[in-house]
């Protein structure tokens, strides 16, 4: 059965999100925007892609499972660390989205280790930060490609939300941490 194997069409697009960084981030660093751009947009097309083939095809696997959040993760922080190289994006924002992303891997690298606690499934919080991160990283991308004036009016609310999204939904993931620990 597809399902068991961890090789299947799901991964294999997941894997396609995760080679893709590194030549997002050097079109970013090079000057490339355009090329940026419609990189970061087919690799945002792959995260909805895999999980609809997974669904469909009734094909997950705990790999892809654990790859997808890996893949979103390497795929973002990357290109917010080039953005960031690139003067493109607030200090205060990188600081918040690496240093929450950081938080959540050390903690659940905790978790694992000293309980039995396994529920690693995403929130809706970091669901719709991660949504508006994504959103920020066009809007910032796309502002670089495409110098039009309102880009940067939109871009900083843009930020700003993603910012606070990105701070809630770190507060709601200790909240959800701690709690698993006190009713223990």
């Amino acid at each position: 059965m597809i399902a068991q194997s961890w090789v299947n069409v799901p991964n294999l697009v997941t894997l396609a999100r995760l080679v893709m960084a590194p030549f997002i981030v050097a079109a970013i660093l090079n000057g490339a925007h355009v090329l940026a751009a419609s990189l970061f947009a087919l690799a945002a097309f792959t995260d909805f892609l895999d999980g609809q083939l997974a669904r469909v095809w009734r094909a997950t696997t705990p790999v892809g499972q654990y790859l997808d959040p890996i893949a979103d993760k390497v795929l973002l922080n990357s290109v917010f660390v080039a953005l960031g190289i690139h003067g493109s994006i607030s200090i205060w924002y990188l600081a918040l989205v690496l240093g929450r992303d950081l938080a959540i891997l050390v903690a659940s690298a905790i978790a694992m280790r000293v309980s039995k606690y396994d529920d690693y499934t995403p929130s809706v919080w970091g669901k719709i930060s991660t949504m508006l991160q994504v959103l920020t990283a066009v809007v910032l991308m796309g502002g670089n490609a495409l110098p039009f004036p309102h880009f940067h009016e939109a871009a900083r609310s843009i930020v700003i939300a993603s910012g606070v999204a990105t701070a809630w939904s770190a507060v709601h993931y200790t909240w959800r941490g701690v709690s698993f620990f006190l009713r223990r």
